[in-house]
């Protein structure tokens, strides 16, 4: 998946690749979600993110 945008006024592109895994998964009566992603920039304005991203995401869920 890509997130691009274009900045007009300054005609720079910003073109990051993103790839992202989730896992549901219970620990007691507690159900949670574990997220992983992978970021690429492709293309970014001067002074922009260059390189690779990490992220990681820890999601608490509370059904009904």
């Amino acid at each position: 998946m890509t997130e691009s945008t274009y900045d007009w006024e300054n005609s720079a592109w910003s073109v990051p690749v993103v790839a992202n895994v989730a896992q549901m998964f219970k620990i007691g009566p507690q159900i949670m979600q574990l997220m992983l992603g992978a970021r690429y920039w492709f293309e970014s304005p001067e002074g922009g993110p260059e390189g690779w991203g990490l992220r990681v995401q820890l999601t608490l869920l509370y059904p009904k």
